[in-house]
């Protein structure tokens, strides 16, 4: 009966450890390979040119704290793509289109003890989606060269409008804040705040942008950026006293007073 007894405790430790062995070892290293490392958010992507001032395109990150850091940035061919800055990790990076064509953008990303080498292929190419962008009932979009529109106005809310041309629709629609934090010496960028077409915007910290991102059926994005600032006692440079908007070659845009 004893012998009986050890043979089948030894038959259920043979079969836990066996268990173990295939199921739960496996398993662990299945969740460290799977573990999440920093990476671009798209492999590869297409953005779209735009006039001289246009810095509005983004490249971001996936899988990264707000305490990583990113160095090293570089484009292979800066005729095509122009690093411009960036604002923290969470926010991305922050790169200017100069002409058609393609290059890789890398850089490294410290999190976790660890540095990460990153990289991206991006193609620049040519797009004209928008019939018109309104602000405030007037149309300040211009055949889809200028991509970013400085705005000038002497109310606290901007109606945001648009009318899209066949083949394109909305991906996302949504504002931010920004400011510069004295006590931290550094600028900051609120959280995405979505929108819909029509939505009245208020101007808030420094200046409010506005980010339209819209897509064609081969899912590549366009943005249309807006940047809206609140008058003050002592007219912006450049700033017209005719009753009307004035768009300058730099997409300036000023409201009435």
């Amino acid at each position: 009966m004893i012998r009986e007894k050890k043979r089948w405790l030894s038959g259920i430790l043979v079969f836990t450890l066996l268990f173990t062995l295939i199921f739960v070892i496996p398993q662990e290293h299945a969740v460290a390979a799977t573990k999440k490392v920093p990476a671009f958010d798209s492999k590869k992507r297409t953005v779209f040119l735009g006039d001289e001032s246009s810095y509005v395109e983004t490249l971001r990150f996936v899988n990264v704290s707000s305490k990583a850091q990113v160095t090293d940035v570089k484009i292979s061919d800066t005729s095509v793509l122009k690093y411009d800055y960036l604002y923290n990790v969470n926010q991305g990076i922050y790169v200017k289109t100069l002409k058609t064509g393609s290059c890789k953008v890398s850089c490294k990303v410290k999190q976790g003890g660890k540095t990460y080498k990153l990289s991206t292929n991006i193609t620049v190419k040519k797009a004209d989606p928008f019939s018109y962008v309104k602000l405030n009932g007037k149309n300040v979009y211009k055949n889809g060269t200028g991509k970013l529109c400085n705005y000038w106005s002497d109310k606290s809310k901007v109606k945001v409008s648009y009318k899209l041309k066949k083949g394109w629709k909305l991906k996302t629609m949504y504002s931010n804040d920004h400011y510069r934090d004295s006590k931290k010496s550094k600028y900051v960028i609120t959280k995405d705040k979505k929108l819909k077409n029509g939505s009245s915007v208020k101007i808030q910290k420094d200046y409010t942008s506005v980010k339209i991102d819209v897509q064609n059926p081969k899912g590549e994005v366009y943005r249309y950026l807006i940047i809206l600032n609140r008058k003050t006692n002592v007219k912006a440079a450049g700033a017209q006293s005719e009753p009307e908007i004035y768009i300058t070659e730099l997409g300036q845009v000023y409201d009435a007073d």
